[in-house]
């Protein structure tokens, strides 16, 4: 039986005028419900046939880009959908060294320049929402704050290198969450941005440096990219929280820690399901 013929049975059973008027409606919902699965299966029949659909990778040269690219590609592979191209952007490269020392510099001076007229309008546009009555309206906030955060020549990667990011950054600024206020009740810390702007190591250096302060730190991300655990070094298939070892963290009290998760959206999806 279709799912669109559930309805009509049941009110056959039922009679009622009332019966037959929600039985018409469940039976449209049901049917809009059955042409989306029909949908679905045509849109996932196409993409896994090499002949209407091919699958172009981008990604970027770095840990972070490589690692992300390497688990799509599998979970392509095992959709059936063809992977055929891999795109490699932002590349710095040079026919000799010579040139390739001139590209970067080029490169980082119009970078300079162009993040100088942004960095200005941010600060322009912050200062105006600071003052406000809509974020006056919210009690008694400091103006938001702006922290700049120094381009590191080198990838940020493992428990060590995010403490030293979150030494160097985040300090007197974010001693709202950095010292001990005595208070039980759990803050949360929510990082959020567009994409490949650098969420995963900002919200991880923060999480290493407020561990190394003495708080107990749980971070998770539910970015389906998986990108936590290869910032901080781990496997983090698990879908439950795992102590992250604060090794090599710089100032670190001893009296934090430091907990990981990233969450599996299917398996959340399915959980959901259950409820």
């Amino acid at each position: 039986m279709k799912l669109s013929g559930i309805a009509s049975t049941l009110q056959s059973f039922v009679g009622s005028d009332g019966a037959s008027q929600r039985a018409a409606a469940v039976d449209d919902a049901l049917q809009r419900l059955e042409k989306f699965r029909t949908k679905m299966a045509r849109l996932r029949s196409t993409l896994q046939d090499p002949k209407l659909c091919r699958f172009l990778v981008v990604t970027i040269p770095t840990i972070l880009g490589v690692a992300e690219s390497k688990r799509l590609i599998s979970e392509l592979q095992r959709q059936s959908v063809s992977v055929t191209d891999i795109v490699i952007n932002q590349c710095v490269v040079g026919e000799s060294a010579e040139d390739t020392a001139v590209a970067l510099q080029n490169y980082y001076n119009r970078r300079q320049e162009g993040q100088r007229k942004w960095m200005d309008f941010l600060r322009e546009r912050v200062d105006a929402v600071s003052a406000s009555s809509e974020y006056k309206s919210f009690g008694n906030l400091p103006p938001i704050a702006i922290t700049e955060v120094p381009y590191f020549d080198v990838e940020l990667v493992g428990v060590a290198a995010l403490g030293y990011v979150g030494a160097q950054v985040f300090g007197d600024s974010f001693d709202h969450l950095l010292s001990a206020s005595g208070a039980k009740e759990a803050k949360l810390v929510v990082c959020g941005g567009k994409g490949g702007v650098g969420k995963i190591t900002i919200a991880a250096a923060k999480a290493v440096r407020m561990a190394a302060s003495g708080h107990k730190v749980a971070l998770i991300s539910n970015d389906p990219a998986h990108s936590l655990g290869d910032a901080v070094g781990m496997n983090l298939n698990g879908g439950s929280l795992q102590d992250c070892p604060l090794i090599g963290v710089p100032n670190n009290t001893g009296d934090g820690s430091l907990s990981v998760l990233e969450i599996d959206p299917a398996a959340s999806l399915k959980q959901f399901k259950r409820v």
